[in-house]
């Protein structure tokens, strides 16, 4: 199984979500808040 991992920072954490399910077709599978100051989604596909 191959794995790509990707992070990048953003202000518009919503808009980039929607950008990696509609463009890429991948699953939002969790979000988290607060972790070092970050809030984030996990996405897979």
């Amino acid at each position: 199984m191959q794995k790509l991992r990707v992070a990048r920072p953003t202000d518009q954490l919503e808009a980039i979500a929607a950008m990696y399910v509609e463009g890429l077709n991948l699953q939002v599978i969790g979000y988290f808040e607060g972790h070092d100051g970050f809030d984030g989604s996990c996405t897979l596909g």
